[in-house]
């Protein structure tokens, strides 16, 4: 019996190791997405990465020293991955792309890229003549490709993405062959003066390490509600922003961007929950000189009507604090707007019905 027993353990191990191995490698952690059989391009790699959890409990590592990783939250559905490599040192001008489609949303920690990882990554570049690893490392010796960079595209939960951009990923000190210095791509790296490409097995990675987190930037976006001035206070605008069904699936709580309530922060950039880039603030209000410096792009395509209470060179009206509907007056804006009408528009009746902007804190 314990013959038996042992040849059924044995049997359970080998299976599980084929497992893995067919997966690119697994995460064992018992309430990890990662586990689930799925057969998405996206989950296959995620599997196929070095998972460490929040609490520092490393699952496993197969990877070697320069290697490339993301840290989420663990709430936020990744529905695709986009690797590009660029002609410059810079990530401006694309020459090829790798998109790897899920969606997934992995547990909370850190995944680390892998030699396992990073060969089958490599495979995946194709450039104009150039595809494989070999011809990856061909235009990155000759100088046809310099950096890269990895883009996680987080479900908005309106329907769409918003491109998380890691950092770009090019090394001052990396040259290989003709290239020009300050380069960065897939090879075998272990000869930091002598780099190879990546031959399906061995060490295969980067030149150096490079970390990104997954924390979408602050998002603006218009309320699906409409109200009258009577908002029950700032706090009651705040309230009927976080409850408000375009809010973005992002964590995180929300305040309307109205006179006094002090939404936004100066010097952060602020974005669409697609990730189209709006303004970066100067002060609690977005930009409050819009005639001056108008915003990047309007907060909405969409062209609705919007409470505000911003005045301008004129005396702010808040529908006495937002908390009339009555005879009093509000100042409102229009969403599809880049310059001072953003935000001061129209000055009606607080029985009126208008939108809220809402901003990420």
């Amino acid at each position: 019996m314990q013959n038996k027993q042992q040849i059924k353990l044995g049997i359970a191990l080998l299976t599980t190791l084929t497992l893995i191995a067919c997966n690119g490698g697994s995460n064992v952690s018992s309430t990890s997405s990662n586990i689930v059989p799925q057969t998405s391009p996206l989950q296959k790699y995620i599997n196929s990465l070095s998972y460490t959890s929040v609490n520092s409990k490393h699952l496993m590592d197969i990877g070697g020293v320069n290697q490339q990783s993301f840290t989420t939250p663990g709430d936020l559905m990744i529905n695709s991955i986009d690797i590009k490599f660029y002609l410059d040192n810079g990530c401006n001008a694309a020459v090829s792309s790798v998109s790897l489609n899920g969606p997934v949303t992995p547990e909370s920690g850190t995944y680390t890229s892998t030699n396992l990882s990073n060969n089958v990554l490599c495979t995946l570049y194709a450039n104009g003549g150039s595809s494989g690893c070999a011809g990856l490392y061909t235009d990155l010796s000759s100088g046809e490709l310099q950096s890269m960079q990895f883009v996680y595209n987080v479900n908005n939960g309106i329907g769409s993405s918003f491109p998380v951009n890691a950092p770009c990923m090019a090394n001052p000190a990396a040259q290989l062959g003709t290239s020009p210095l300050g380069i960065e791509g897939i090879a075998n790296w272990t000869d930091p003066t002598n780099a190879v490409a990546c031959n399906g097995s061995g060490s295969c990675g980067f030149s150096q390490a490079y970390n990104a987190s997954i924390v979408p930037p602050p998002v603006i976006f218009v309320t699906e509600s409409s109200y009258t001035g009577n908002l029950g206070g700032l706090a009651g605008a705040n309230a009927k922003c976080n409850s408000d069904t375009n809010k973005p699936s992002f964590d995180g709580t929300y305040k309307a961007l109205l006179v006094n309530n002090d939404a936004t922060t100066s010097e952060l950039r602020y974005y669409r929950p697609d990730g189209t880039y709006i303004a970066t603030a100067n002060s609690g209000i977005l930009v409050d000189d819009a005639n001056i410096e108008p915003l990047t792009n309007a907060i909405s395509s969409s062209s609705l009507t919007v409470w505000t209470g911003f005045g301008g060179t004129l005396a702010n009206e808040t529908c006495n604090n937002w908390s009339s509907s009555n005879n009093d007056i509000g100042y409102k804006g229009t969403s599809d707007q880049v310059e001072a009408p953003y935000l001061n528009s129209n000055t009606p009746d607080c029985s009126d019905i208008n939108h809220l902007y809402c901003v990420k804190q």
